[in-house]
């Protein structure tokens, strides 16, 4: 557990992670305090791999970093409630900011996945779950609308060959 905790304080998140992560693959070897003292600091790592990942601008790791917290029964159980709402919230705001950006990048599919998996988790609050819903719809009008160009531009080209 030590040594983990040195991966922390240097702020090598990859190595602390890995560490927990194998500590916990042997939980025979470990007393009752020491599993959940692992575990817990696995919590930890991965939070705070999430925020890091969410200054950078990585959205779609910081989902990952606080959906491997949220969903892993093992490690979520480790963590207070209050504490739990908000990395659902993280992960909620991860996957939505994920969304706009797929949505600069003119890949609706994708950001569209991405908003309706935001809504999904039941965290985004009211304004933002109303922006989701919002997203949501422009992508399913942009596809159409792309689908219907793409329709079209391939009608020209076949009438274009046959001329």
């Amino acid at each position: 557990i030590a040594e983990g905790r040195k991966y922390i304080k240097t702020d090598n998140l990859d190595e602390a992670q890995a560490h927990f992560e194998g500590m916990l693959q042997r939980p025979k070897s470990l007393t009752p305090e020491e599993l959940k003292t692992a575990k817990q600091l696995l919590a930890f790592t991965l939070a705070k791999k999430g925020m890091k990942r969410l200054q950078s601008k990585k959205y779609e790791d910081a989902a990952s970093s606080f959906e491997k917290v949220i969903h892993d029964e093992g490690i979520s159980d480790t963590v207070s409630h209050k504490r739990l709402r908000q990395f659902q919230l993280f992960h909620a705001c991860a996957l939505y900011e994920a969304g706009k950006q797929y949505c600069e990048d003119v890949d609706w599919g994708e950001a569209k996945k991405l908003f309706e998996a935001a809504k999904k988790t039941g965290a985004l609050t009211g304004e933002l779950k109303k922006k989701a819903l919002d997203y949501i719809q422009e992508c399913k009008d942009k596809r159409k609308e792309l689908r219907k160009q793409a329709k079209v531009e391939g009608k020209t080209e076949k009438i274009d060959f046959d001329g």
